[in-house]
């Protein structure tokens, strides 16, 4: 169960990525310089389409942990629809909806 322990803090570290991200941050818009509405407009929506990317990417790498998962402890065909793991599915999908809301 070593393999099961790396592959949830592999998860949890993605959870945690989930929990600290902020799609809008000052700091992200920091500047000495006058910037017209059209210029912040275009600097906030490449920032939020960074991030988001990045979330996205972090998102999907969900998947093959989870499937690794049920490999290993129910030793059945990698569904995603294990019911012995249907708890921390529901776990994982409640931390990544919290984090986002």
């Amino acid at each position: 169960f070593l393999q099961v322990r790396k592959h949830v803090l592999s998860i949890t570290n993605i959870l945690d990525i989930f929990k600290r991200s902020t799609l809008i941050n000052q700091n992200d818009f920091v500047s000495d310089e006058y910037v017209n509405m059209d210029k912040l407009s275009k600097q906030i929506e490449c920032v939020v389409e960074n991030k988001v990317e990045s979330l996205l990417q972090s998102y999907r790498s969900l998947r093959p942990l989870l499937l690794k998962i049920e490999s290993v402890v129910s030793e059945a065909s990698c569904t995603g629809a294990s019911s012995e793991l249907s708890s921390y599915y529901f776990h994982v999908q409640i931390n990544v909806y919290n984090a986002l809301s």
